[in-house]
Protein backbone atom coordinates (compact mmCIF):
# COMPACT_ATOMS: atom_id res chain seq x y z
CA UNK A 1 0.00 0.00 0.00
CA UNK A 2 1.60 3.15 -1.02
CA UNK A 3 1.34 6.19 2.00
CA UNK A 4 0.08 9.33 0.96
CA UNK A 5 2.17 12.59 1.59
CA UNK A 6 1.03 15.82 2.71
CA UNK A 7 2.79 19.15 3.09
CA UNK A 8 1.92 21.37 6.48
CA UNK A 9 0.85 25.16 5.30
CA UNK A 10 1.65 26.37 8.79
CA UNK A 11 2.93 29.95 8.32
CA UNK A 12 6.49 30.02 9.98
CA UNK A 13 7.47 32.73 12.38
CA UNK A 14 10.52 35.44 10.74
CA UNK A 15 13.01 36.73 12.57
CA UNK A 16 14.24 33.06 14.12
CA UNK A 17 17.80 32.72 12.96
CA UNK A 18 18.51 30.06 10.17
CA UNK A 19 22.25 28.32 10.14
CA UNK A 20 23.79 27.12 7.26
CA UNK A 21 27.36 26.31 6.33
CA UNK A 22 29.50 29.47 5.79
CA UNK A 23 32.40 32.18 6.15
CA UNK A 24 32.36 30.78 9.90
CA UNK A 25 32.41 27.11 8.86
CA UNK A 26 34.77 27.75 6.77
CA UNK A 27 37.09 29.74 9.22
CA UNK A 28 36.20 26.76 11.12
CA UNK A 29 38.30 24.46 9.06
CA UNK A 30 41.24 26.80 8.73
CA UNK A 31 41.63 26.56 12.36
CA UNK A 32 41.62 22.78 12.10
CA UNK A 33 43.76 22.51 9.07
CA UNK A 34 46.36 24.59 11.33
CA UNK A 35 46.05 22.93 13.99
CA UNK A 36 46.62 19.74 12.51
CA UNK A 37 50.22 21.51 11.12
CA UNK A 38 51.20 22.33 14.51
CA UNK A 39 50.41 19.34 15.87
CA UNK A 40 52.71 17.39 13.22
CA UNK A 41 55.27 19.66 14.08
CA UNK A 42 55.66 19.43 17.61
CA UNK A 43 54.59 15.95 17.90
CA UNK A 44 57.96 15.31 15.42
CA UNK A 45 59.81 17.59 17.49
CA UNK A 46 59.02 15.58 20.76
CA UNK A 47 60.11 12.31 19.41
CA UNK A 48 63.24 13.63 17.60
CA UNK A 49 64.71 15.66 19.83
CA UNK A 50 62.97 14.39 23.25
CA UNK A 51 61.89 17.95 23.73
CA UNK A 52 60.01 18.87 26.61
CA UNK A 53 58.95 22.00 26.16
CA UNK A 54 57.77 20.04 22.65
CA UNK A 55 56.09 17.56 24.30
CA UNK A 56 54.26 19.42 26.25
CA UNK A 57 53.20 21.66 23.98
CA UNK A 58 52.30 18.39 22.25
CA UNK A 59 49.79 17.59 24.84
CA UNK A 60 48.16 20.89 24.79
CA UNK A 61 47.43 20.76 21.43
CA UNK A 62 45.63 17.45 21.78
CA UNK A 63 43.62 18.73 24.36
CA UNK A 64 42.33 21.68 21.92
CA UNK A 65 42.11 19.12 18.99
CA UNK A 66 39.57 17.80 21.24
CA UNK A 67 37.63 20.65 21.64
CA UNK A 68 37.62 21.41 17.99
CA UNK A 69 37.15 17.79 17.12
CA UNK A 70 33.75 17.97 19.24
CA UNK A 71 32.70 21.24 17.29
CA UNK A 72 33.09 19.68 14.34
CA UNK A 73 31.22 16.54 15.44
CA UNK A 74 28.40 18.51 16.78
CA UNK A 75 28.19 20.56 13.41
CA UNK A 76 28.56 17.21 11.16
CA UNK A 77 26.11 14.43 11.89
CA UNK A 78 26.21 11.49 10.14
CA UNK A 79 23.00 10.57 8.65
CA UNK A 80 22.05 7.12 9.67
CA UNK A 81 20.12 5.25 6.92
CA UNK A 82 16.89 3.50 6.73
CA UNK A 83 18.40 -0.22 6.45
CA UNK A 84 15.29 -1.49 6.35
CA UNK A 85 11.26 -0.41 5.94
CA UNK A 86 11.21 0.62 9.65
CA UNK A 87 6.90 0.90 8.98
CA UNK A 88 7.27 -3.02 8.38
CA UNK A 89 7.93 -3.51 12.46
CA UNK A 90 4.41 -1.27 13.19
CA UNK A 91 1.25 -2.78 13.03
CA UNK A 92 -0.27 0.82 11.71
CA UNK A 93 0.71 2.51 8.40
CA UNK A 94 1.49 6.25 8.28
CA UNK A 95 1.02 9.21 6.19
CA UNK A 96 4.62 10.81 5.26
CA UNK A 97 4.41 13.72 6.01
CA UNK A 98 6.61 17.50 5.35
CA UNK A 99 6.13 19.94 7.28
CA UNK A 100 8.06 23.51 8.09
CA UNK A 101 10.30 24.31 11.09
CA UNK A 102 9.42 27.74 12.76
CA UNK A 103 12.32 29.00 10.84
CA UNK A 104 11.50 27.62 7.67
CA UNK A 105 13.80 24.10 7.75
CA UNK A 106 11.48 21.55 6.01
CA UNK A 107 11.22 18.51 7.87
CA UNK A 108 10.16 14.75 6.64
CA UNK A 109 8.40 12.41 8.83
CA UNK A 110 5.21 9.65 9.66
CA UNK A 111 2.09 10.66 11.28
CA UNK A 112 0.16 7.99 12.93
CA UNK A 113 -3.76 9.64 13.54
CA UNK A 114 -4.90 8.73 17.14
CA UNK A 115 -7.72 6.14 17.90
CA UNK A 116 -7.99 7.27 21.32
CA UNK A 117 -7.37 10.76 21.84
CA UNK A 118 -3.95 12.13 22.61
CA UNK A 119 -1.21 12.44 20.00
CA UNK A 120 2.67 12.38 20.93
CA UNK A 121 5.75 13.38 19.16
CA UNK A 122 8.78 11.61 19.30
CA UNK A 123 12.64 13.18 18.33
CA UNK A 124 15.31 10.93 18.03
CA UNK A 125 19.03 11.67 19.07
CA UNK A 126 21.71 12.99 17.49
CA UNK A 127 23.08 11.53 14.49
CA UNK A 128 20.31 9.18 14.36
CA UNK A 129 16.64 9.39 12.78
CA UNK A 130 13.15 8.44 13.63
CA UNK A 131 13.50 4.62 12.73
CA UNK A 132 15.33 4.92 16.37
CA UNK A 133 12.69 4.95 18.13
CA UNK A 134 10.82 2.66 16.78
CA UNK A 135 9.87 0.28 19.97
CA UNK A 136 8.58 3.39 21.77
CA UNK A 137 5.80 4.46 18.96
CA UNK A 138 5.27 0.40 18.83
CA UNK A 139 4.34 0.49 22.17
CA UNK A 140 2.54 3.63 21.66
CA UNK A 141 0.88 2.86 18.76
CA UNK A 142 -0.53 -1.12 20.26
CA UNK A 143 -2.47 1.12 23.14
CA UNK A 144 -4.27 3.62 20.22
CA UNK A 145 -2.48 6.78 20.89
CA UNK A 146 -1.49 8.87 17.83
CA UNK A 147 2.40 9.53 16.92
CA UNK A 148 4.14 11.86 14.53
CA UNK A 149 7.75 10.55 13.88
CA UNK A 150 10.17 12.82 12.52
CA UNK A 151 13.78 13.69 11.80
CA UNK A 152 15.25 16.62 12.94
CA UNK A 153 17.14 19.07 10.57
CA UNK A 154 20.36 17.35 8.73
CA UNK A 155 19.27 13.98 10.16
CA UNK A 156 18.09 11.10 8.48
CA UNK A 157 15.39 12.07 5.44
CA UNK A 158 15.30 15.78 6.28
CA UNK A 159 17.33 18.24 4.50
CA UNK A 160 19.77 20.51 5.74
CA UNK A 161 23.80 19.75 6.16
CA UNK A 162 24.86 21.58 10.02
CA UNK A 163 23.46 20.45 13.16
CA UNK A 164 23.77 22.91 15.72
CA UNK A 165 23.40 20.52 19.21
CA UNK A 166 20.15 20.96 19.86
CA UNK A 167 20.06 25.20 19.70
CA UNK A 168 18.17 25.63 16.38
CA UNK A 169 16.82 22.73 16.24
CA UNK A 170 14.28 23.36 19.27
CA UNK A 171 12.36 25.06 16.57
CA UNK A 172 12.10 21.91 14.74
CA UNK A 173 10.09 20.27 17.38
CA UNK A 174 8.41 23.86 17.77
CA UNK A 175 7.12 23.29 13.92
CA UNK A 176 6.02 19.84 14.99
CA UNK A 177 3.99 21.23 17.55
CA UNK A 178 2.51 23.37 14.76
CA UNK A 179 1.82 20.85 12.46
CA UNK A 180 -0.72 18.59 15.07
CA UNK A 181 -2.14 21.54 15.79
CA UNK A 182 -2.90 22.60 12.20
CA UNK A 183 -4.73 18.74 11.87
CA UNK A 184 -8.51 18.85 12.14
CA UNK A 185 -7.99 15.48 13.50
CA UNK A 186 -6.21 16.43 16.44
CA UNK A 187 -6.94 17.64 20.35
CA UNK A 188 -4.54 20.51 20.70
CA UNK A 189 -4.95 19.97 24.76
CA UNK A 190 -3.82 16.43 24.53
CA UNK A 191 -0.52 16.51 22.43
CA UNK A 192 2.55 15.46 24.49
CA UNK A 193 6.29 15.13 23.51
CA UNK A 194 8.84 12.65 23.98
CA UNK A 195 12.61 12.33 23.50
CA UNK A 196 15.83 10.93 24.06
CA UNK A 197 19.34 12.44 24.51
CA UNK A 198 19.95 15.12 22.06
CA UNK A 199 15.92 14.67 22.00
CA UNK A 200 15.67 15.19 25.00
CA UNK A 201 16.69 18.30 25.56
CA UNK A 202 15.08 19.66 22.82
CA UNK A 203 12.11 18.05 24.54
CA UNK A 204 12.89 20.01 27.58
CA UNK A 205 13.62 23.30 26.42
CA UNK A 206 11.02 22.87 23.78
CA UNK A 207 8.47 22.52 26.50
CA UNK A 208 9.20 25.35 28.64
CA UNK A 209 8.53 28.00 25.91
CA UNK A 210 5.45 26.30 24.47
CA UNK A 211 2.56 24.98 26.21
CA UNK A 212 1.04 22.90 23.33
CA UNK A 213 3.19 20.23 24.63
CA UNK A 214 1.02 18.45 27.33
CA UNK A 215 3.21 16.28 28.97
CA UNK A 216 6.72 15.51 28.89
CA UNK A 217 9.25 12.72 28.54
CA UNK A 218 12.87 12.95 28.40
CA UNK A 219 15.37 9.75 27.93
CA UNK A 220 18.90 10.40 29.02
CA UNK A 221 19.00 14.32 28.16
CA UNK A 222 21.83 16.03 26.78
CA UNK A 223 22.98 19.05 28.24
CA UNK A 224 22.93 22.46 26.00
CA UNK A 225 24.82 24.76 28.40
CA UNK A 226 27.74 25.21 30.39
CA UNK A 227 25.39 25.52 32.95
CA UNK A 228 24.05 22.08 32.51
CA UNK A 229 27.21 20.11 33.24
CA UNK A 230 27.57 18.64 36.48
CA UNK A 231 30.53 19.05 38.72
CA UNK A 232 31.21 19.41 42.33
CA UNK A 233 31.49 22.63 43.97
CA UNK A 234 35.23 21.96 44.86
CA UNK A 235 38.19 21.85 43.31
CA UNK A 236 38.81 18.63 41.51
CA UNK A 237 41.07 17.27 38.42
CA UNK A 238 38.20 16.43 36.37
CA UNK A 239 36.45 20.36 36.73
CA UNK A 240 39.75 21.97 36.30
CA UNK A 241 40.74 19.75 33.13
CA UNK A 242 37.05 19.70 31.76
CA UNK A 243 35.18 22.87 32.38
CA UNK A 244 37.64 24.68 30.41
CA UNK A 245 36.83 22.47 27.36
CA UNK A 246 33.23 22.84 27.87
CA UNK A 247 33.28 25.93 28.18
CA UNK A 248 35.43 26.66 25.14
CA UNK A 249 33.33 24.17 23.04
CA UNK A 250 30.58 26.17 23.43
CA UNK A 251 31.70 29.14 22.86
CA UNK A 252 33.49 27.86 19.78
CA UNK A 253 29.99 26.63 18.42
CA UNK A 254 28.29 30.06 19.30
CA UNK A 255 30.96 32.06 16.93
CA UNK A 256 30.64 29.08 14.13
CA UNK A 257 26.86 29.11 14.43
CA UNK A 258 26.35 32.86 14.88
CA UNK A 259 23.81 32.25 17.48
CA UNK A 260 24.34 32.83 21.12
CA UNK A 261 24.15 29.45 23.11
CA UNK A 262 20.45 28.94 24.01
CA UNK A 263 18.65 28.70 27.81
CA UNK A 264 20.26 25.42 29.47
CA UNK A 265 17.95 22.51 30.20
CA UNK A 266 18.27 22.95 33.89
CA UNK A 267 16.97 26.56 33.57
CA UNK A 268 14.22 25.15 31.02
CA UNK A 269 12.76 22.30 33.16
CA UNK A 270 11.84 24.78 36.01
CA UNK A 271 9.52 26.34 33.95
CA UNK A 272 7.86 23.56 32.66
CA UNK A 273 5.26 22.90 35.92
CA UNK A 274 2.53 22.66 36.46
CA UNK A 275 2.41 20.40 33.66
CA UNK A 276 4.05 16.60 33.72
CA UNK A 277 7.30 15.34 32.72
CA UNK A 278 8.81 11.85 33.49
CA UNK A 279 12.70 11.58 33.21
CA UNK A 280 14.18 8.37 32.18
CA UNK A 281 17.61 7.52 33.27
CA UNK A 282 20.45 5.02 32.30
CA UNK A 283 23.78 3.46 33.58
CA UNK A 284 25.14 5.01 36.49
CA UNK A 285 27.70 7.89 34.89
CA UNK A 286 27.14 11.25 33.50
CA UNK A 287 23.87 10.29 32.36
CA UNK A 288 22.24 9.49 35.66
CA UNK A 289 24.26 12.59 37.40
CA UNK A 290 22.29 15.10 34.63
CA UNK A 291 18.97 13.42 34.82
CA UNK A 292 19.04 13.56 38.78
CA UNK A 293 20.28 17.43 38.07
CA UNK A 294 17.27 18.33 35.97
CA UNK A 295 14.74 16.70 38.06
CA UNK A 296 15.89 18.33 41.17
CA UNK A 297 15.56 21.34 39.37
CA UNK A 298 11.79 20.48 37.84
CA UNK A 299 8.49 21.30 39.54
CA UNK A 300 5.72 18.68 40.41
CA UNK A 301 4.11 16.62 39.06
CA UNK A 302 7.05 14.75 37.79
CA UNK A 303 9.07 11.09 37.98
CA UNK A 304 12.47 10.32 37.88
CA UNK A 305 13.20 6.34 36.54
CA UNK A 306 16.45 4.76 36.32
CA UNK A 307 17.80 1.53 34.83
CA UNK A 308 21.34 1.65 36.60
CA UNK A 309 22.12 -1.65 34.48
CA UNK A 310 21.29 -0.32 30.97
CA UNK A 311 23.75 1.32 28.70
CA UNK A 312 22.42 4.97 26.92
CA UNK A 313 19.68 4.07 24.40
CA UNK A 314 19.21 0.07 25.72
CA UNK A 315 16.69 0.37 28.17
CA UNK A 316 14.15 -0.05 25.44
CA UNK A 317 15.97 -3.68 24.50
CA UNK A 318 16.67 -4.34 27.86
CA UNK A 319 13.28 -3.96 29.65
CA UNK A 320 10.77 -3.54 26.62
CA UNK A 321 7.66 -4.56 28.47
CA UNK A 322 8.49 -2.21 31.60
CA UNK A 323 9.83 0.71 29.41
CA UNK A 324 6.40 0.91 27.01
CA UNK A 325 4.49 0.57 29.66
CA UNK A 326 5.91 2.92 31.61
CA UNK A 327 5.82 5.33 28.33
CA UNK A 328 2.13 4.28 27.91
CA UNK A 329 0.70 4.59 31.67
CA UNK A 330 2.58 8.13 32.17
CA UNK A 331 0.49 9.94 28.67
CA UNK A 332 -2.55 8.02 29.83
CA UNK A 333 -2.58 8.95 33.02
CA UNK A 334 -1.66 12.92 32.47
CA UNK A 335 -3.22 13.54 28.50
CA UNK A 336 -6.52 10.87 28.75
CA UNK A 337 -7.17 12.27 31.68
CA UNK A 338 -6.34 16.00 30.21
CA UNK A 339 -9.70 17.79 32.18
CA UNK A 340 -7.70 16.59 36.22
CA UNK A 341 -4.90 18.69 35.30
CA UNK A 342 -5.50 22.78 35.60
CA UNK A 343 -2.96 24.70 33.17
CA UNK A 344 -1.85 28.19 33.53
Amino acid sequence: MKMKTTTSNVKIQRGIPRVRKGVRYILLLCLMLVWGIFFLLSAATALNQRSFPALLATIVLIYFGFILLNVYRALNPVRSPFLTNPTNQLKRLPEEVVFESRDGSMLSGWFFLSQVGPTLILTHGFGGNRSDLLIAASHLLDRGFGVLMYDLRAHGRSPGNISTWGWIEVNDLHGAVDFLQSREEVNPEQIGAMGYSLGGQITIRAAAENEGIRAIIAEDPSPASVDDHVFSSSASLRKLVAYPAIWLGYKLQEAVCGVPAPRGVRESISKISPRPILLIASGMGSATQLSSSYFQCAGEPKDLWQVPEANHGWIAVQRPDEYGEKLCRFFEKHLLAVDLIEYT
